[in-house]
């Protein structure tokens, strides 16, 4: 007896482990990882300087974009993850100068500073070879080596050697380009390859920024055409990054494309309206210097209003902090609105079960009329729902349900009732942080059966609705100082769903608690949802950075439940209940979530996965107010689910029926 004992106590416990793991292993991004050049580092050589004969500690190398944040540790931020550079044990491996195949040589600039390859594999190094599928790896490499003095060697030197400064002057520079066009698209499947490796690895998610060359002797050259002095770099990037793209898509890659050309174009035109007064880049927060090179790197001088007022910190084209910002908001709506347009399916769920609800309730008090005349009823209700994500960063969503009911219904015999109804619903659903909301409208029919024993025991209700909904959402996004205005109107939705619910109730017709209904409940319940794809158009009269395009969303949630209720008629016009129940998803409850920039049309759309736990306990605790007639009556409830994913939602219902 005791080793049956102890067999069960561990078969819960693994159960328990099982459904734990199971409602956690697929989340949103909540981890970071960095690889990348200067444009990501946030401070490798400060900590360790690679020579060819040791690992010497230099707290001197530093970017000269330190008065503020890098993009990478602005976006570690918004999600509270702290981004710490790879040398002391951190999670950002960008080391400035690095190259994607070329690990850079000791001695002078970008002294011993490891190539993408090697961040990569020092980083699954780690890891036993296993990416984690809730990380964003960002992969930020390759303006080094479209760098002039290496992209001649492209194809003559083998991709990624070193051959000297390339000629100058147009002929030569569209000669140097045609002749190593090759040697680049090389170029851009070693970057494609480096994202393979991590996917193989189990990475879902990676982000890939556009590479853009500037030049000192013009005002930021991705505005006007190539400059003299980086020409080829230029020219050589477009080939590059277009590579890059087609790349991703022939590689079925879900690459999150970072469209910093756009971007980049929309500061110098808008640079008033993000507090920039300086956009030159030989105007820089640094007065000019190359700051980074050298070894020991230089310090430089930072100018007044440097983390604000400039768009480069140097001479070499970094960003300045403002810029940075702008950049990590930009990477943060690109990872964010997946989630918030994924409450566009996932809130008629809950409502749906609302109505359901609704439906159950007047079933029993439809029996109660002893004649098979038509049952007139009308039912108003108002909930809240609220959605914690337990996550910072990912916006929690609190909803304001408004329900109208109207329906009939008739007894077919004194066990079995039979009715049609229409529900209005109107929902506005707020998302956390002032990040926006979404306004709801559905109009579902729903007909329903129900069915009941001579002595009240055993019960069984069927309900089928239909459902047409309109959206209109409205999203927040944050550039910088700014706040953009994105929204999407008249988004047509349906959701069809089946419902079925019964149980045992157990009377006791003697004694203390012979007043008390009680018994098993059990209930399944199908929907499908579907929610039309949409652009977002742009309310501002500046357009924004990033504008998104949603495609088409579908979710089917097939859910199992088996509880226990108890109702108490305290009077004739009081009746207190309470219901607890598991509940299982057989449904799909990871959903990816796709879209694209509308910046480019060539760039690729990318998914971000949407989760519900496949587990979770529902409960309800209420009182009934009626009249003794049974024709009107009024029920408060709080509803809730616990998640064991941590997300919680909320519910405290109000309800007014009357019978005619």
């Amino acid at each position: 007896m005791q080793l049956k004992k102890k067999l069960k106590i561990k078969n819960f416990i693994i159960i328990f482990l099982f459904l734990i793991n199971s409602a956690t292993s697929n989340a949103q991004i909540t981890k970071f990882t960095f690889f990348g050049d200067s444009d990501s580092d946030n401070g490798f050589f400060k900590h360790v300087r690679f020579t060819s004969t040791a690992n010497v500690f230099d707290s001197t190398g530093v970017l000269t974009i330190r008065p503020g944040l890098m993009w990478t540790e602005s976006i570690g931020q918004k999600f509270g993850v702290e981004v710490i550079t790879q040398p002391i044990g951190g999670n950002n491996y960008a080391a400035s100068s690095s190259r994607i195949n070329t690990d850079v040589a000791a001695g002078g600039e970008g002294d011993g500073a490891w190539s993408l390859n090697k961040q990569i594999t020092q980083y699954l190094s780690t890891t036993g070879g296993k990416a984690d599928p809730r990380m964003l790896y960002s992969l930020d490499d390759g303006t080094n080596d479209l760098k002039p003095a290496y992209i001649g060697g492209l194809i003559t030197g083998g991709r990624g050697q070193v051959i000297g400064q390339t000629v100058k002057g147009e002929g030569a520079n569209n000669a140097a380009i045609a002749n190593n066009e090759a040697g680049i698209r090389l170029l851009a499947g070693d970057l494609i390859s480096e994202a393979n490796r991590l996917k193989n690895a189990g990475a879902k998610y990676i982000l890939i920024r556009h590479e853009i060359i500037t030049s000192p002797d013009a005002n930021f050259q991705v505005l006007t055409g190539y400059g003299v002095v980086d020409a080829v770099s230029s020219a050589g990037a477009a080939i590059f990054n277009q590579e890059v793209r087609n790349l991703i898509r022939s590689n079925n890659l879900n690459v999150i494309y970072h469209d910093d050309l756009s971007i980049a174009q929309h500061i110098v035109t808008n640079a008033a309206r993000y507090g920039i007064t300086h956009t030159l880049i030989t105007d820089n927060a640094c007065g000019g210097a190359n700051t980074y090179a050298g070894n020991p790197p230089a310090q430089c001088t930072i100018k007044p209003g440097a983390t604000t007022d400039y768009l480069f910190s140097d001479s070499v084209g970094h960003y300045a902090p403002a810029a940075q910002n702008i950049v990590s908001d930009g990477v943060y709506n690109l990872l964010i609105a997946p989630i918030q347009i994924s409450m566009l399916a996932e809130v008629p769920m809950q409502t749906r079960s609302a109505t359901i609800g609704v439906i159950n309730n007047q079933i029993p008090l439809s029996f109660k009329k002893n004649d098979q005349t038509l049952n007139f009823w009308t039912t108003e209700s108002v909930s809240r729902n609220e959605t914690n994500y337990g996550k910072t960063g990912v916006p929690d969503s609190y909803g304001v349900p408004i329900t109208g009911t109207v329906g009939f219904d008739m007894k077919l015999s004194p066990e079995w009732i039979g009715g049609i109804s229409t529900s209005f619903i109107h929902t506005n659903q707020t998302f956390g942080s002032d990040l926006g909301e979404f306004t709801q409208k559905e109009t579902a029919f729903s007909a329903y059966t129900g069915y009941k024993s001579a002595d009240d025991s055993v019960w069984a209700n069927t309900i089928v609705s239909y459902g047409l909904i309109s959206n209109d959402i409205e999203r927040n996004v944050k550039f910088g100082i700014t706040t953009q205005k994105l929204t999407g109107k008249n988004i047509d939705s349906t959701n069809t769903s089946l419902a079925f619910s019964g149980g045992y109730n157990f009377k006791n017709n003697s004694g203390l608690s012979s007043s008390i209904i009680h018994g098993p409940v059990f209930g399944a319940k199908i929907q499908k949802i579907k929610v039309d794809g949409f652009t977002e158009n742009n309310e501002n009269s500046v357009p924004a950075p990033i504008q998104l395009q949603f495609h088409e969303q579908n979710l089917t949630s097939k859910i199992v439940s088996a509880g226990y209720q108890v109702y108490y008629p305290y009077s004739s016009v009081i009746e207190p209940f309470a219901k607890f129940s598991l509940d299982h998803d057989f449904g799909d409850t990871t959903r990816k979530i796709t879209q694209n920039q509308t910046s480019n049309t060539d760039i690729p759309s990318y998914y971000i996965e949407s989760f519900r736990d496949k587990n979770y306990a529902s409960g309800s605790l209420g009182v009934l107010l009626k009249d003794e007639q049974q024709k009107v009556f009024g029920q408060v409830a709080l509803n809730t689910e616990i998640r064991q994913s941590r997300d919680i939602n909320k519910n405290i219902s109000v309800n007014f029926n009357v019978n005619f």
